[in-house]
């Protein structure tokens, strides 16, 4: 159902993720235009569950995935790795494996698994192409849901929102989040909304003044939690902070500051407006020149803003930056905090009602991430390591 629209904001997501400087204005409005068309129709199987299992639509489904895939790996060769901040590469490879992964998965019928998979680049897309500000959005057609559901009308608009089309991505947000024009999704669905439609105003757009205006009015509406509702105070107080001059190390620490100890995911919500803003802050630092110590405290610090983020879409940065820092920054303070913090996270994330179950893999990548982290096993602190 839903989650079939993620298979669109896979292509449309790369489409920015992978401008590449060199080439010409014409050639790489031809390329986006074309990963954009293979999106689009892509989503319009997606959407549809009845004709995405279609038995009819399997040859045509295959050839837009296969399509995708080689037109991503020629934009992903023409990229300018080199131009953006540690980490970008590393989601160009991880996001070519998984569309790998989900053309086989659908021609081998596991059309679920593929449709998992889908919603994980998705999220890729979106926290990737909201990094910072944007000069323009781009130019496509709006995607219309199939019914009036919440889930639907959220889909659509998060497809707008990876393939760039900011404006009518967050008039969409804010509609669900108020209920507009249809019947209030509950507080917690709305709020869902709410976060994302603040990535945009807060990350990309910066326009204080107009969405100050817009949460002042939902506060009116008074249908969100008490929680919630001292989480929108504090985004209209913080919003009307003025943003850095310039980037630095300094106004990005100051900005995670209400965060950076605080464990409450209420905590990370109030105070998501400073932190979107750090991101933003860090990865157009990162972007820039810095000598090794800058760049060092700059990946970690980013690593410690996403795992202060909590919206979905954000997710597959948490572990990102944690790994990069510890492999290119080894044996280093800012490492070996960052191998503690990604060893929390993987068991946290598999911890169930019998404890914690990590796979083979996960262990592996423990270990060779702990060794790089402090050196030789022996001078290994004791308790850093549980496996």
């Amino acid at each position: 159902m839903l989650h079939k629209h993620l298979c669109t904001a896979v292509c449309s997501a790369l489409i920015l993720l992978c401008t590449p400087a060199a080439a010409s204005a014409q050639t790489l409005r031809s390329d986006m235009q074309k990963l954009y068309g293979v999106a689009t129709e892509l989503f319009g199987y997606a959407w549809d569950e009845a004709k995405f299992e279609d038995p009819r639509s399997t040859s045509r489904i295959n050839e837009l995935l296969e399509e995708l895939s080689t037109d991503f790996h020629e934009v992903r060769q023409d990229a300018p790795i080199e131009m953006f901040e540690p980490g970008f590469e590393a989601i160009l490879k991880t996001t070519q494996e998984t569309l790998s992964d989900i053309k086989r998965r659908f021609k081998e019928g596991d059309r679920d698994y593929a449709r998992w998979q889908l919603r994980g680049l998705t999220s890729n897309c979106i926290a990737c192409h909201s990094r910072m500000d944007v000069k323009s959005d781009f130019a496509g057609k709006i995607p219309l849901p199939e019914d009036d559901s919440f889930e639907s009308r959220l889909a659509s608009a998060e497809f707008l929102m990876a393939t760039r089309q900011f404006d009518r991505a967050s008039d969409a947000l804010f509609r669900l989040a108020t209920g507009s024009g249809n019947k209030f999704p509950g507080e917690h669905d709305a709020f869902r909304a709410l976060k994302l439609w603040l990535v945009i105003e807060a990350r990309v757009k910066n326009r204080p003044a107009a969405s100050t205006s817009k949460l002042k009015s939902l506060i009116e509406m008074d249908k969100f939690s008490d929680e919630q509702e001292d989480a929108i105070n504090q985004w209209i107080e913080d919003l009307s902070i003025p943003a850095a001059k310039k980037p630095s190390l300094q106004s990005s620490r100051k900005l995670l500051a209400p965060v950076i100890d605080a464990t409450a995911v209420q905590e990370h919500e109030k105070h998501l407006v400073t932190t979107l803003r750090a991101t933003s802050e860090l990865h157009e630092l990162l972007a820039s020149k810095l000598d090794m110590d800058q760049r060092r405290g700059a990946t970690f610090l980013l690593a410690v803003a996403y795992n202060c983020v909590p919206i979905l879409s954000f997710e597959v940065y948490r572990p990102l930056y944690l790994e990069r820092t510890i492999r290119m920054f080894p044996r280093s303070e800012e490492a070996q905090k960052a191998f503690v913090m990604y060893q929390e996270y993987l068991e946290f994330m598999n911890s169930g009602s019998g404890g914690v179950h990590l796979e083979n893999e996960d262990m592996k990548r423990l270990r060779e991430l702990r060794h790089l982290a402090f050196g030789k096993p022996e001078l290994v602190i004791p308790d850093t390591f549980r496996f």
